[in-house]
């Protein structure tokens, strides 16, 4: 059974800044939370700001840092 609001909790308090960072966090929430691995990557990817995994994965240059900026949020403008 998944954690998920636990997961999310932690997912406000860490923010990745490369893929290797988004893959560990996402593998510690399968493993802690019981979240589907595939499930685990979409939370943290959103976390740190991109639209899904494949987009933080495209972000992502040779070392592995985001090269792109994530979304930004303009809801409150």
């Amino acid at each position: 059974m998944s954690d998920v609001p636990a997961a999310v909790e932690l997912l406000a308090r860490v923010r990745p800044s490369t893929i290797q960072g988004v893959k560990s966090l996402a593998a510690q929430l399968r493993k802690k939370h019981g979240i589907k691995h595939s499930d685990a990557l979409e939370m943290v990817s959103k976390a740190a700001g991109f639209q899904n995994y494949r987009h933080a994965l495209a972000a992502s240059g040779p070392s592995g840092h985001f090269s792109v900026s994530p979304k930004k949020d303009t809801s409150h403008v």
